[in-house]
């Protein structure tokens, strides 16, 4: 099994993608991540989900404080320690929201996040995973 921490998602797709995610660490057993951060000073339980996208739950009352879908995502940035800034447009308002959440393990999470939209790419446009097998050809034979 390949867990290591990052992203667990399941897809009926072909045995290429099945491949792809074995070397990038996944395993294809459960549709969702969650990790604890912190957010304006709360407790959150930040979850990653291939369907839903992205929810944030306050650890202590497990009310959803926010929740947006992987469409909805415009941009990121992080600090390379234990910051990351996302940034989500908001459907009703057209505004953009920065969310700023702490991980204790910043990587697992940004590795998790892009797994997941790695594979959801790959969910509606198969030859993606194909193109990328060729780009990674290209660049060790080079």
């Amino acid at each position: 099994m390949f867990v290591k921490g990052f992203a667990q998602v399941r897809l009926a797709t072909t045995d290429g993608m099945q491949n792809k995610a074995e070397q990038a660490d996944c395993d294809f057993n459960q549709y969702s991540k969650t990790y604890g951060c912190t957010w304006q000073s709360q407790t959150l339980s930040f979850t990653i989900d291939f369907t839903a996208g992205f929810t944030c739950v306050d650890s202590n009352t497990k009310n959803v404080i926010w929740r947006f879908k992987f469409s909805q995502l415009k941009g990121s940035s992080d600090d390379g320690k234990t910051c990351v800034k996302l940034l989500f447009q908001n459907t009703e308002t057209k505004q953009i929201e920065m969310k700023e959440l702490e991980f204790p393990d910043l990587t697992a999470v940004l590795h998790c996040i892009h797994s997941f939209i790695a594979a959801k790419v790959a969910a509606v446009d198969p030859v993606f995973v194909d193109s990328q097998s060729v780009a990674r050809k290209y660049m060790y034979s080079s």
